[in-house]
């Protein structure tokens, strides 16, 4: 009897061939990047059919010779439940992608993803698709060109990253840093700006905010001194303006501009996000500050 074998994977794409890409160039050397959690190229014939399976059919239509290219791949060679049909069942592979963004945005969501089930003696057995429905896109906003991948430094950042998130229990990361966490994630699944604005900031006030009054203020000084403490430039005001426009497009107004230098500053109060969120798994001083409302005072006072 032949024996089968189990893998979850999840591809990065590009439209972008090799000649075309900048450097530095994306991570493709097969490496460990946590556990049985790998990254690196799979073969032509898988991609081809994997993204086959992902995309509805059509008639007469090659897809694999129109559809985007392989960038490189996240895939988990022993996952958690290897006999059912349940894509990621211990979210492995999600955790990476998710925690690869806090360390460099990227693109990469869920729409090439699948259980493949192979047979030793005949190759592809079975392609079951992974959550490519609903929302499996991502999307990334920058005020620069865009590098849409991660590159080799990156991932052994990503590496030590995971290896901190997973030292930490559940109940031992702060509900604030979970909630954070949340709304980035929620955050590059909507491609508008004036959406993500008022999503990053409710992040960012998920960490600093403490007391009902002066809500403006606790914003404005608050994450100034949180982005002094995570190496980020962001001074008084631009808080002032990122939480004027937050309260502008939460009360139903338009951004009112797409100028470069709005992007630039939605990318800079992204940036104090990624960057906290960061420090907070990787530093127990850090994350411990936001345990309690008083922690948070005394950390990060507002200003006479």
């Amino acid at each position: 009897m032949n024996k089968l074998r189990t893998v979850d994977l999840v591809f990065a794409t590009t439209a972008l061939s090799d000649g075309e890409m900048r450097d530095p160039k994306p991570a493709r050397e097969e490496r460990e990047v946590y556990g049985s959690v790998r990254i690196g190229l799979r073969s032509n014939e898988l991609w081809k059919a994997v993204l086959t399976a992902c995309e509805p059919p059509g008639f007469s239509y090659d897809l694999p010779s129109l559809g985007p290219g392989q960038l490189y791949t996240l895939w988990n060679d022993n996952p958690a439940d290897s006999t059912g049909f349940n894509w990621d069942p211990d979210q492995r592979l999600e955790t990476a992608v998710v925690l690869s963004r806090l360390i460099h945005p990227t693109s990469i969501g869920f729409k090439y993803s699948a259980r493949v089930i192979f047979d030793h003696a005949n190759g592809i057995k079975q392609i079951i698709p992974g959550p490519v429905s609903g929302l499996p896109h991502a999307y990334v906003i920058t005020s620069t060109a865009p590098r849409d991948w991660l590159t080799d430094n990156e991932v052994s950042v990503l590496r030590s990253l995971l290896a901190d998130f997973y030292a930490i229990s559940s109940a031992n990361l702060p509900s604030r840093i979970q909630r954070a966490l949340w709304n980035y994630v929620y955050a590059f699944e909507v491609r508008w700006i004036d959406i993500r604005w008022t999503v990053v900031a409710t992040a960012l006030e998920s960490l600093v905010h403490t007391d009902r009054n002066r809500s403006t203020k606790q914003f404005i000084d608050r994450v100034t001194a949180l982005a002094n403490r995570v190496g980020v430039s962001f001074s008084l005001g631009d808080a002032e303006r990122a939480y004027d426009l937050r309260s502008s497009l939460a009360h139903g107004q338009e951004l009112g501009t797409g100028d470069d230098a709005t992007t630039a500053l939605y990318c800079r109060m992204e940036e104090v996000l990624r960057a906290s969120v960061c420090l907070a798994i990787q530093d127990a001083a850090f994350r411990d500050i936001f345990r309690t409302d008083d922690q948070i005072r005394v950390a990060f006072p507002l200003l006479p």
